[in-house]
This record gives structure tokens, sequence and C-alpha cells, in this order.
């Protein structure tokens, strides 16, 4: 009896002993895992760097072109038609921050999008209410805007967008939209800054330019008077001023010097700009919408 007591002392230590060279080993090993990056999940470690950052996955297609206005050549329909844009009108895509705004060919539209690899993924937010100056125009922009929605792939081929649906089938052709160039071109007010925090279109029956020459001289008019003024561009940086103008007193239409005279302030201001397409942007120093103009080439 004394024989089998003791072997089962034994049999208990030896159980002890080996439990505790277990929970050692084991303990070695977590810390040499933990030291060396993981030796128990190689495959992990190297997933690691495989995941795509933030910042990549919310640029657009090529980083070089962040901000690129793109102009629509073609587009599927929802009878799984391509066709191509109506003669005489534009229908624009501008991808940038996560934003996603252009013109459908009559109204203004907004939305966001989100980027994975080469997956797009697109939602139209909204857009203006314009009435279409035509039945064909309203059906191109609502097929379009439908089209959009069904983003799901995109693709750089040269100067082209190549935007494609679930199936892989490429719904929407654009091409990248050539900036007007600053000088030499007539570019016509469309909001300025009023100096109470907003944007203000100019008032009906009032036409204000800018012109920016070769030569640094800035001219244009103000809806009443003409002005003009020296400019500097340095990347995309702008000075102007000093600004002169005429001395003309205008009556009409009621609120044309106020006007004039919140326009110039907003112009002297200004020390970014920015070309998309035919639009040109002029902000302040704390990127501050000060004016917005679309672009005319001289005939």
């Amino acid at each position: 009896m004394m024989d089998i007591f003791k072997y089962k002392i034994r049999e208990l230590n030896d159980m002890k002993y080996i439990r505790l060279l277990i929970f050692v080993l084991l303990s070695i090993i977590m810390f040499l895992s933990s030291a060396h990056g993981g030796i128990l999940a190689p495959h992990m470690q190297s997933n690691e760097f495989m995941i795509p950052n933030a910042s990549a996955e919310k640029t657009m297609p090529g980083t070089a072109r962040e901000g690129t206005m793109w102009l629509l050549l073609t587009y599927v329909d929802s009878q799984g038609k391509e066709t191509k844009v109506l003669p005489g009108s534009e229908v624009t895509a501008v991808f940038e921050f996560d934003r996603l705004a252009g013109n459908a060919g009559c109204n203004n539209y907004f939305g966001s999008y989100q980027m994975n690899g080469s997956q797009l993924n697109v939602k139209v937010g909204g857009a203006t209410l314009m009435y279409c100056p035509s039945e064909q125009l309203m059906k191109q922009e609502q097929e379009y805007l439908l089209a959009l929605s069904n983003s799901f792939l995109y693709e750089i081929i040269g100067n082209e967008l190549v935007i494609s649906n679930h199936e892989g089938q490429p719904i929407l052709t654009y091409k990248e939209y050539e900036p007007t160039p600053l000088n030499e071109t007539i570019w016509n007010l469309k909001f300025y800054n009023n100096g109470r925090g907003g944007l203000q279109a100019p008032l009906l029956g009032t036409n204000i330019t800018s012109i920016f020459d070769q030569k640094g001289t800035l001219s244009g008019t103000t809806g009443c008077n003409n002005y003009n003024s020296d400019f500097e561009v340095n990347s995309n940086l702008i000075k102007i001023g000093p600004i002169a103008t005429t001395r003309m007193f205008c009556s009409e239409p009621e609120g044309v010097m106020e006007q004039e005279s919140s326009y110039l302030e907003a112009l002297s201001l200004a020390t970014y700009y920015r070309i998309q397409g035919d639009e040109l942007e002029l902000t302040d120093e704390n990127n501050t919408k000060m004016a917005t103009y679309k672009g005319e080439r001289p005939q």
C-alpha cells in the first residue's frame, strides 16, 4: 500500500513538473513573439504592409490630377446603349477630398465618393432645379446621374477616365478638361463676396468682367465703371492692386454702386487663384471665396 501511495505522489509531482515546464515554454515563446514582431503570425505581419493607408484610399485617380475637371464624352443609358453627349452641352465631374461636384448639362450636382483600390463608390446627393431648355437635355441629365450612381470601378487611360459598373461594363467615359488660360480670357463674374459672409450673384442687367493680360495688367467693368490694376502671379498665388476706376455714377439698377464697391473690395483681397475647366476662383488668405468667374475665349 505504501509503495502505491509513493508512486501516486511521484506521479503528481511529475504532472506538476510537466505543467510548469509547459507554462515556462509558452511564456518564452510569447515573449519572443512580441519582441520580434509576431513569430507566431508571420502572415499577419506581412499583411499589415498590404493595407493601403487612408490618404491613398481618398485620393482620386492619379494623385497628380487631384481636383481635375473631367468632361464627359459618352455614357451608357438605362437601355444599355452607349450614347454621345449632345452637341453643345457640357457634362463635367470633379472628384476631390471625398466630395463630388459638376454640371450635368443643365443643373449643377453634388455628392460624395469612396475609393478602395480600383473600386469607386459614388453617391449623388442632389442637384439644382433649373429648367432645362429641351427634353433631350433633361433626359441626358437624368441618364447621366443614374449611370454615375452605378459606378463601381475606375481606370485612367492616358487623359481619359473610364468608370464601369458592377459587371465591369464601361458606363462613363470622360476626358481631362483642359483648363482655360488665366491670361487673355474674358472672365465673366458669377458670384462675389458681398462682405457680409455670403456669395452673391451680380444684379440683373449688369455685367462684371476681369481680363488678365500677358503684361501684368488687369482690366474690366464693374457693371457701372471700368477699372484697371496691376497683378502678379506666382504658382497659385495672386496679388491684385492698387485698383483704379472711372468716376461715373450709376443709379440703375438699384444697388449697383454698392455692388461695385463690394466687388472691388473682394478683388483686392484675392490671395489665391484656381482654374477648373472654364471656371476661375479667387480666394483670400483664409481660403474664403472672394469671386468666381466663367471664362470666355476672345473671338
